[in-house]
C-alpha cells in the first residue's frame, strides 16, 4: 500500500491545515525564501535496486544531476490542471521478446500523469489485458494485482523483455521521446499487508477512467524528470547509470534572475555613461579655464607690443603695419578697422571697448 510509505511534498503550492485564511508555505517555497535553493525546481529518479551494484534514487532541489540522465531536446509545458502539472501524452507502448514476440501494447494515445507517490502504472484496461497476454500474467480479482507464477517468472527473467514508452513531441512533430525499461524494472514482490506470503507481481493496475492514467515509481526507475515550476515546464529523460557516484549538480536559476541580471547590466551601462560624461564635462571645464586664463593674461599684458604682432589681423591692418614699418606717420593707422586694435592706458579694454579678436 502506498500509504505505508512516507511522502515528501515537492509542490510549491501552499497548504491549509486549519482553514483557508492561514496558508502555510510548502517546503520547496520555504527553501527558496531562505535562499537555500536558487529556484522552485527539482529533479528526480527513483533508483534501481535490480542493478548491480544497486543504484539509489536521486532527488535534487533547485537543480539537477547532469550525470544521471541522457540529454534530449524535449521540453513539455505544464498541464492546465495544477493538480497534475506533469501530465504527458503517451503515444505508443511496445514490447520486445515477449511470449508473443514483439507486441504493440498501447494502440490509442493517452495522457499520463507522472506521479511519484504511486508505485504502479495505472493503464487503460485493454492495455493491461495485452500486457497480461504477452507475459502470461494471472489477474487476482481480490487484490486486483497481476501476479507472475514461479515458472513464468523464471522464463521472463531469462527472456528479459523490454518495454518502450514513446511520448509525443510537444511541438507536434512526428519525433518521439522513447524511454526503455527492462523486465527487471517490473519484477516486483508483494507481501503483507496485501499477501501473507511474498508473491511476484507486475506493477500495472486497471484504471477506471482517463483521470487515473498514471506512471508511477516503477516507471521512474529508468526515467529522470526535471521539473521547473517557475517556467511551467518539465523534461523527461532516459536515466543514466554512471560507473561512479560522482555528481554533476547544475542549478536552475530563478525565472526573475535573468531580469535582475539585465537590470544590473543597465545600471552598469548607466554608470559607465555617467562616468564618460563626467570626463568630457571635466575636459570642457579645463579647456574653458585655459581660455579664461589666456584671456586674462592678454588683459594684463595688452600693452606689450610683441603680443599684438602674433595676432592675425585683416588685410588693411597688415597694410597699416607695412606703412608703419616704412616710417609713415602714426595717424595713417587710425582707420576704423585699425581702431579695433588700438590700445591706450586710458581705454584698457573696459566693458565698452570693442577689443575682440577676429
Amino acid at each position: 500500500m502506498p500509504f505505508f510509505v512516507g511522502f515528501f511534498g515537492l509542490s510549491p503550492l501552499a497548504s491549509n491545515f486549519t482553514d483557508f485564511e492561514e496558508p502555510q508555505n510548502s517546503y520547496l517555497t520555504a527553501l527558496k525564501d531562505e535562499h537555500l535553493i536558487p529556484s522552485l525546481s527539482y529533479a528526480y529518479s527513483a533508483g534501481a535496486f535490480y542493478k548491480s551494484p544497486k543504484v539509489f534514487g536521486s532527488l535534487t532541489l533547485g537543480g539537477y544531476d547532469e550525470a544521471r540522465f541522457e540529454p534530449n531536446n524535449f521540453t513539455f509545458p505544464f498541464d492546465p490542471d495544477e493538480t497534475q502539472p506533469t501530465s504527458i501524452k503517451l503515444q505508443r507502448m511496445t514490447a520486445k521478446r515477449t511470449f508473443n514476440g514483439s507486441a504493440v501494447l498501447l494502440q490509442d494515445e493517452a495522457y499520463m500523469n507522472i506521479d511519484f507517490t504511486m508505485p504502479y502504472l495505472w493503464l487503460p484496461s485493454d492495455v493491461c489485458d495485452r500486457i497480461a497476454s504477452s507475459l502470461r500474467l494471472r489477474y487476482d480479482n481480490t487484490t486486483e494485482f497481476y501476479l507472475v507464477d514461479d515458472d513464468v517468472h523464471a522464463d521472463l527473467v531469462s527472456r528479459n523483455p523490454t518495454f518502450t514508452f514513446s511520448f509525443g513531441s510537444p511541438s507536434g512533430t512526428l519525433e518521439t521521446l522513447d524511454i526503455e525499461l527492462p523486465y527487471a524494472a517490473f519484477d516486483l514482490q508483494a507481501s503483507w499487508p496485501i499477501y501473507n506470503d511474498t508473491k511476484n507481481y507486475f506493477p500495472i493496475r486497471r484504471a477506471t477512467n482517463s483521470t487515473q492514467f498514471t506512471l508511477g515509481r516503477a516507471f521512474m526507475q529508468e526515467a529522470y524528470m526535471i521539473v521547473d515550476f517557475e517556467r511551467g515546464n518539465f523534461s523527461l529523460h532516459q536515466v543514466a547509470f554512471p560507473a561512479s557516484n560522482v555528481q554533476k549538480i547544475v542549478s536552475i536559476p530563478a525565472k526573475d534572475a535573468q531580469n535582475q541580471q539585465g537590470e544590473r547590466g543597465l545600471r552598469k551601462g548607466s554608470i559607465a555613461g555617467i562616468a564618460t560624461g563626467s570626463v568630457v564635462f571635466a575636459a570642457l571645464l579645463v579647456i574653458l579655464a585655459t581660455l579664461l586664463v589666456r584671456h586674462r593674461r592678454q588683459r594684463l599684458h595688452i600693452e606689450d607690443p610683441p603680443k599684438l604682432e602674433s595676432i592675425s589681423i585683416a588685410e588693411k591692418t597688415e597694410e597699416a603695419s607695412e606703412l608703419l614699418e616704412v616710417g609713415e606717420k602714426r595717424e595713417q593707422l587710425m582707420s576704423s578697422e585699425v581702431l579695433e586694435l588700438q590700445w591706450t592706458k586710458e581705454e584698457e579694454l573696459d566693458g565698452r571697448m570693442r577689443c575682440e579678436l577676429p
